[in-house]
């Protein structure tokens, strides 16, 4: 539960005093977009994006790394099992679903919304099932640390679109303008005096995860140092994507926010209480407009 007791900013500072700087972004880099970020051609997206899944697997055979090409493998050719690993149970609940299923999904049909163009296929779901892994980790630290062009850039360029699309899921929906509370748990990060006294925010250069499900980002927080982003969703364009229907570990009930999004704390900051740990919480608002 969220505990009575508002945090002061030098408060907040002291929480975190062990913890290493969260790393984001600024207003010019989102604004440049996420082509001009990863240091890539627009004809080398548009190729990807001619090419399908093969640019996907293209770009993952090139990195030579033995587990992101075997979850990509099981991705596209095997049926969905369960199997163990340190963050949870892989295709927890599902009933031997294949790569087809998941492009014949509800949600990636809503996705369409009866134009062509705004299709979510084959390659938006390989890339979205992709990022669930742990091959999320040759996304996000190439955005967080470039050096040089993206190796994933299509794939990246694939889970953007796909989060973008998935809006419509829940557009015209009695829900769609409700506010709504997301939460990201970070370990051992702090945030920046400018993010916290001076409210600019900062952005999120990786695609940013966050779960419906406050227990689930306490877990992945849970350290000294520990910082909870809530997201406050005031309507169905700022929302991210759910992907707990294509993830390959769905009982995290992921909703990912696509890369260079925007958020900027609100004067909001509490602590709460999950089990015997006490979390700090910064609220946010997302802005996905680059």
């Amino acid at each position: 539960m969220i505990g009575d007791e508002l945090l002061d900013r030098g408060e907040i500072r002291k929480v975190m005093r062990e913890a290493s700087d969260l790393v984001t972004g600024t207003l010019l880099e989102a604004a440049h977009g996420l082509q001009h970020y990863m240091r890539v051609s627009e004809e080398h997206i548009r190729q990807g994006v001619a090419m399908g899944t093969a640019a996907i697997e293209e770009e993952v055979r090139a990195l030579g790394d033995a587990e992101a090409l075997s979850m990509l493998q099981y991705i596209l050719h095997d049926p969905a099992s369960e199997k163990e690993y340190p963050n949870g149970t892989r295709d927890a609940g599902r009933s031997g679903e294949r790569l087809a299923d998941f492009v014949a999904h509800a949600d990636a049909q809503k996705a369409m919304l009866d134009e062509p163009h705004a299709m979510l296929d084959e390659p938006h779901v390989v890339a979205l099932r992709l990022y669930t892994t742990a091959a999320y980790r040759h996304i996000n630290g190439p955005l967080r640390k470039p050096e040089g062009p993206h190796p994933l850039a299509r794939t990246t360029w694939f889970i953007s679109e796909a989060v973008r699309k998935l809006r419509a899921v829940h557009a015209d929906s009695t829900t769609a303008t409700e506010t709504e509370d997301l939460w990201r748990g970070m370990r051992n990060m702090q945030l920046s005096s400018d993010f916290i006294d001076n409210r600019t925010g900062g952005t999120e250069l990786a695609p940013m995860s966050a779960t419906t499900d406050m227990t689930v980002a306490a877990r992945y927080g849970a350290s000294s140092g520990t910082l909870l982003f809530k997201i406050r969703v005031d309507n169905s364009l700022v929302r991210g994507a759910s992907l707990q229907w294509v993830s390959a570990f769905p009982r995290e009930a992921e909703v990912l926010f696509p890369p260079l999004t925007y958020v900027q704390p609100t004067d909001k900051r509490q602590t709460l209480l999950v089990g015997a740990c006490n979390f700090t919480v910064i609220e946010v608002v997302p802005n996905l407009s680059s």
